[in-house]
């Protein structure tokens, strides 16, 4: 029974092409040992392609490749799987940046004017992004990326991050489709996305840095929090000091009789000596005249409590005893 030739590795066959990138040239030149002649610019065609012997020089540099792409293929032949895997991928990886290089968006043409876009009152949200990677937006966009995969374009892949990102940002008013520049840098400062730091620069020198102001709330609302904490302690304190005060202040001692009786004699006589004050009237105006008196001095008295202090002060004069 026939054997059924095993396919090549895939891998295998990409790690000898970035190895050897004319691989499939020379195998169609070693599979001959001659070369292809083509008309010189400017010259008749011929009916075809002529080909004619290589020389012994570039023969024996074909068996020297030769010789140095079995080499390589017995050593690829001899590496673990898993190694192989890893080599495989950071040559994927590198040839995508590579190819990265060669597409338009790493055209000089595609590098964005910054400070004419600084001066914009707005960027749309694709705008922003494209800006963050210093590209043109009128060149680099969602739309003009749209046709290249993100799994063989690094730049792709980090551009399609960053704009989802920026759309779940959106949900959560932290970013707005259109937005200010100021917002969008401060939104890209928090996340640690990097901006170009002339754009941040021109930004911030034509707006001003963004006022943070939920912060400046929180700031006041943490300062107003303390102040009201230090007032709270002060009350409590001077609460403790008044309740202490209360505890120990003494009672006022009511007036003894006999201190009584001499505060009575010592109005009466203030009241006969200084206004003729005479017990004996009804209708004395001494009362209205102390009254006068202490208001001119800036005292408040009303006369009629004059009026029962002087009464009950008259009881006290020493009784006469009538003549026999």
């Amino acid at each position: 029974m026939p054997t059924v030739p095993k396919a090549p590795d895939p891998k295998k066959t990409f790690l000898m092409e970035r190895k050897f990138p004319h691989l499939k040239a020379m195998r169609i030149a070693w599979a001959s040992n001659r070369r292809i002649v083509r008309p010189a610019i400017g010259k008749e065609p011929a009916e075809k392609p002529v080909s004619k012997p290589l020389s012994p020089e570039a023969k024996r540099r074909n068996e020297e490749i030769a010789r140095e792409v079995s080499e390589y293929r017995a050593f690829l032949d001899k590496m673990p799987f898993s190694e192989l895997e890893v080599l495989h991928r950071e040559e994927l990886e590198k040839q995508h940046l590579e190819d990265d290089q060669a597409r338009f968006f790493h055209a000089p043409s595609a590098e964005a004017d910054l400070d004419y876009w600084s001066k914009m009152a707005h960027w749309s949200l694709d705008e922003a992004i494209a800006l963050s990677f210093g590209k043109a937006p009128e060149r680099v966009g969602l739309e003009s990326l749209a046709n290249i995969s993100s799994t063989e374009s690094p730049f792709v892949h980090e551009y399609q991050r960053t704009m989802e990102l920026a759309r779940r940002a959106i949900v959560w008013k932290q970013l707005f489709d259109p937005v200010l520049p100021t917002i969008f840098v401060k939104w890209a400062h928090e996340n640690d996305i990097s901006l170009p730091d002339e754009l941040i620069a021109k930004v911030e020198a034509r707006s001003g840095k963004h006022v943070d102001w939920q912060q400046e709330y929180e700031t006041i609302l943490e300062n107003h929090k303390a102040y009201a904490e230090t007032t709270e302690q002060l009350i409590d304190t001077l609460r403790k000091r008044i309740a202490h005060f209360e505890s120990n202040r003494s009672e006022p001692k009511p007036l003894h009789t006999k201190e009584r009786e001499s505060l009575m004699k010592l109005v009466l006589g203030m009241a006969i000596g200084g206004y003729g004050f005479v017990p004996a009237e009804s209708r004395s105006p001494t009362a209205t005249d102390i009254t006068n008196d202490l208001v001119s001095h800036g005292i408040s008295l009303n006369a009629d409590t004059v009026r029962k202090w002087l009464k009950e002060a008259a009881e006290h004069l020493p009784r006469q005893i009538p003549d026999d």
